[in-house]
């Protein structure tokens, strides 16, 4: 929680409270804490850092996708990793050399497109290599979308 002011580590800390003691949910707490830092990327480093991740849970391969300049981000990182490692779950790191945070966002001012079109391609590599049948699902996913389309069409 190094970037958020006093304030914002003052809810998240309560509202981590709330969460322990079963006030609050799970969806609503990550909801809050995405509000509060900004981003979904954020509120897992922030959760992170407070202890509060359910690594132990996660059932599939993960693939984390940094850029190097994002210190907020970052700092939730490396713990991650160790938990992810403890728990015997297959991941991997991938930090972006000489980008921000949002490298990949096109319609923004850090938006680094060599970075951005590999961290992409590196993505689409990892679901290639830890999906079960990617291109059939992602195929039949394209036919269902196609089915449910005609089906509903104005005649």
């Amino acid at each position: 929680m190094k970037e958020l002011n006093t304030f914002q580590k003052y809810f998240v800390e309560e509202f981590y409270d709330d969460y322990r003691e079963g006030l609050l949910g799970r969806r609503e707490f990550i909801r809050r804490v995405a509000y509060i830092t900004g981003s979904m990327a954020a509120a897992a480093s922030t959760m992170s850092l407070l202890g509060c991740t359910q690594v132990s849970n996660i059932k599939a391969a993960v693939f984390g996708v940094y850029a190097e300049m994002d210190e907020r981000i970052n700092a939730g990182k490396d713990a991650l990793e160790q938990a992810l490692k403890d728990a015997g779950i297959t991941y991997q790191m991938k930090v972006y050399p000489g980008v921000n945070h949002a490298f990949h966002n096109d319609t923004g001012q850090r938006y680094v497109e060599e970075q951005a079109t590999q961290a992409w391609m590196d993505t689409l590599a990892w679901f290639e290599q830890h999906l079960l049948d990617f291109r059939q699902t992602a195929h039949r996913y394209t036919l269902g979308i196609s089915s449910v389309w005609h089906n509903h069409s104005v005649r």
